[in-house]
């Protein structure tokens, strides 16, 4: 097995789980955990014995280095619960604010009842820093006619924002959106059922609800990270990259997205207003039955993407990896290797120029059918997550002994077993 530096980006995403339960190093500051129940009261001083009730007073009470635990159970939603930037509101990068699932048990905050004049929002940052959530559900939040714009979880203008296991789903817009911010990590988290099916004035019905959008349009020193999610069953993109700084996708999934008259990408990445030395970085990722592209560069009149597009696996889509022709600037990385595309109607189309070398369409001696997969069960991809929060154990695309695809890749600086590096976005272990 060869490692190489490539590992450097799982040392990031893993140090981006900050310390909220002990070994808190470095200053000796008072540090209080802090419980909420749906049977509490907000009078309550917040102990175990004698918690809270809503959320709202959990995130406007907790310090740097305080760690609130949700009980099981379903909260209402009566109102957005807006957290901006006030004196003494942020964590540290030390000592982050941490906001997690009491162990063993899913809080629930639930928007059904909730019927607001313009936004419909389950929790929103705006300005915050070095906060982590983790194991929270957030659900039930409608589009109930064209004037509302429906978001579950966003992260505005904000940094060293951590969201783990949070499960967003039935929206009537974007499940997390994160805007103009820098260093946020989202890990193993998913989003589903998102749809907007009422014909706002600025797009067509299902155009405004991807499972995750990710927006930077002013700033290009700055850092997405997307490890272990899942988008399936939205009505515009899976995921939706539109950002002038780096992004990174690691072993994400994108299921059948594309309802009304939503675009259908599975991951949409693109465009840019400057060229940046890398932008976009997908490795290990799936992207199954959606209705248009598993993978667009979206980069129609916009700057060449520069990107890595390593080990990933398109299966079922109208087209599994397309660019377009009217890009500005000059190719300088923008690399293509490893990937598979199987039953696309097209396998690839780059109307722009790519290095597209080692995938499975570029190779004509590779001969692949159904006997090479373990699975094509697609079924599997939305299974429970195991009980750390990762993704399932699943057969879908995993190659059978004896696959054509086996040892067929060319190393991309990521481990791997053999003589050479498999095709697709799995690797023996």
């Amino acid at each position: 097995m060869r490692t190489k530096t490539y590992l450097l980006l799982l040392l990031v995403l893993a140090g981006a789980l900050l310390d909220c339960e002990g070994g808190r190093l470095d200053i000796d500051i008072p540090s209080v955990d802090y419980y909420v129940a749906p049977d509490g009261d907000d009078s309550n001083p917040g102990t175990f014995d004698e918690p809270w009730a809503t959320w709202h007073k959990a995130f406007v009470t907790a310090q740097p280095g305080d760690t609130v635990y949700f009980r099981g159970g379903v909260y209402p939603l009566e109102k957005p619960i807006y957290l901006i930037q006030l004196r003494n509101s942020d964590g540290t990068p030390e000592h982050p604010i941490c906001f997690f699932n009491y162990p063993g048990e899913v809080p629930i905050l639930d928007g059904d009842k909730h019927h607001p004049k313009r936004f419909n929002t389950g929790i929103e940052l705006q300005g915050m820093s070095y906060l982590h959530f983790r194991g929270l559900v957030i659900r039930r939040l409608w589009q109930f006619d064209s004037s509302i714009e429906a978001v579950g979880f966003s992260v505005h203008s904000c940094k060293g924002i951590v969201l783990e296991n949070i499960s967003v789903h039935d929206i009537g817009g974007v499940g997390i959106k994160v805007y103009q911010g820098d260093d946020i990590h989202l890990i193993n988290c998913d989003a589903y059922n998102c749809a907007d099916p009422f014909n706002p004035t600025t797009a067509r019905p299902g155009g405004k609800a991807d499972g995750f959008g990710l927006y930077n349009l002013e700033h290009a020193n700055t850092t997405y990270y997307v490890r272990g999610c899942r988008a399936w069953n939205c009505s515009d993109d899976g995921f939706n990259t539109n950002s002038q700084g780096m992004v990174y996708f690691d072993s994400c999934w994108a299921i059948a997205n594309g309802l009304y008259q939503g675009d259908g990408n599975g991951f949409k990445y693109g465009g840019l207003k400057s060229v940046p030395p890398l932008s976009r970085s997908l490795t290990n990722c799936l992207s199954v039955l959606n209705r248009f592209a598993g993978y667009n560069e979206n980069n129609n009149h916009d700057y060449n993407m520069n990107l890595h597009v390593y080990n990933c696996g398109s299966y079922g889509n109208r087209v599994g990896f397309q660019n377009f022709k009217f890009y500005i600037g000059d190719m300088k990385d923008n690399i293509y290797r490893n990937n598979v595309s199987y039953k696309d109607s097209s396998s690839a189309v780059f109307y722009g120029r790519a290095r597209d070398e080692h995938n499975s369409w570029t190779m004509g001696h590779l001969d692949i059918d159904d006997r090479d997969f373990q699975s094509l069960d697609v079924s599997q991809l939305t299974r429970p997550r195991k009980p750390d929060g990762s993704l399932p154990d699943v057969d879908f695309m995993k190659l059978t002994k004896g696959s054509d695809l086996i040892d067929a890749g060319v190393d991309v600086g990521m481990p791997y077993l053999g003589k050479a590096p498999e095709m697709g976005y799995h690797e023996r272990e």
